[in-house]
């Protein structure tokens, strides 16, 4: 037992030194990302759902970007629902910028993508790239040229995607899910494209910029209509009809919602049990990268609390070097050791159950990444 423990400490101090050196590469390639000499007609999709925080001023940074000829296109499903009446007021000020529609679909288990669904039926025919965000991302000048550059340099690329950092540090439960991206998720996710030259198999509902005519190849986004993970499916179909999903030279801003633990702690379970029905496989060995639990069980067996001591300085110091790379505040590397008791056990409850709650409602998850609202 003590020779298996000690093999997986080894490997998760492996891997938390190869992510922060991926973190570095990343950072470097932020800083080389070329300028655009051409401009193709882009169309941003922001479906709507509720007020997030932050909701108006995150919505106007994406007018500001000065990018010329693009459009914002908000979408609401349903005309009672409060974000309406604010996107109406942004259409209000931005006529000549803003398309607003209101209904969704009446097929599909996902209501975001039923949305969509109904969103795709208003886009210019003119549009040739297709930039998709959530509600509660906020962009930066250079938004919409960091996404689609790949896409320009590459005839391949089907579509680009961009990691995310969360802006607003308030309590707990905010930390619960800045832990979870900036210190899991996305050494995990530049670990994996460094060494595939950053084209991905999946893609982040952050930010997805996808070519027109690629959408249209995989059948629009009623395609993905009943899954949990739509975004993963997108990237999958697009991958699946030959095209490539690259990693842009961008990260994405979210604003922290700012709920309680338990919300936070549910959010996260999601996404977990979201990446084990994507990747099972893949999931199953992520009890690999997280070296401090095991460091602590060497310690209680052996009695070694050097071991321990350089385990949690590594740590912090692996995890100081991915906030850098991402711009994000270094004051968080002080808690990713205890992020890694949180994401253990997490991944052991994410075996548990294949139920996930989102915007208020209850789901099951399938096999096959499909979902069911059970209430």
């Amino acid at each position: 037992m003590l020779k298996i423990i000690a093999i997986i400490w080894s490997a998760s101090i492996i891997y938390q030194l190869i992510s922060a050196f991926c973190s570095r590469a990343f950072k470097k390639r932020l800083k080389e990302a070329k300028k655009i000499k051409r401009f193709p007609k882009v169309l941003l999709l922001k479906p709507l759902c509720g007020i997030d925080k932050d909701f108006f001023e995150n919505i106007l940074s994406f007018l500001r970007i000065p990018y010329p000829g693009y459009k914002l296109l908000l979408g609401v499903a349903k005309r009672d629902d409060p974000a309406y009446k604010l996107a109406k007021k942004i259409k209000d000020l931005f006529p000549d910028k803003v398309i607003l529609t209101e209904g969704e679909a009446k097929e599909g288990s996902n209501r975001k993508v039923r949305n969509l669904m109904n969103m795709e039926r208003h886009i210019p025919q003119s549009s040739e790239i297709i930039i998709l965000s959530d509600s509660d991302t906020k962009a930066e000048p250079s938004y919409i040229e960091k996404m689609i550059i790949p896409i320009l340099e590459d005839s391949s690329a089907g579509a680009t995607t961009a990691i995310y950092r969360i802006e607003g540090r308030h309590c707990i439960a905010d930390l619960i899910e800045i832990l979870n991206v900036e210190a899991n998720f996305i050494p995990a996710v530049l670990f994996s494209a460094f060494f595939t030259g950053y084209s991905l198999r999946y893609a982040f509902g952050a930010s997805i910029a996808i070519r027109r005519d690629v959408l249209e190849k995989i059948g629009g986004f009623s395609s993905v209509k009943d899954y949990l993970a739509d975004d993963y499916m997108l990237a999958k179909l697009i991958v699946q009809k030959g095209y490539k999903v690259i990693l842009a030279p961008y990260i994405v801003k979210i604003t922290s919602e700012g709920k309680g633990i338990k919300e936070a702690f549910l959010k996260v379970l999601r996404w977990n049990r979201t990446v084990k029905t994507c990747n099972p496989f893949g999931y199953f060995f992520t009890f690999l990268c997280h070296p401090t639990p095991w460091a602590l069980i060497l310690y209680l067996i052996t009695g070694e609390i050097f071991l321990l001591l350089f385990t949690v300085l590594l740590r912090i110091i692996c995890g100081l070097e991915v906030l850098r790379s991402i711009d994000s505040d270094k004051k968080i590397c002080i808690f990713t050791p205890f992020g890694d008791f949180l994401f253990l056990f997490l991944w052991l409850i994410s075996f548990l159950g294949k139920e996930v709650f989102w915007r208020g409602k209850r789901y099951r998850v399938y096999s096959d990444g499909r979902m069911e609202e059970i209430g």
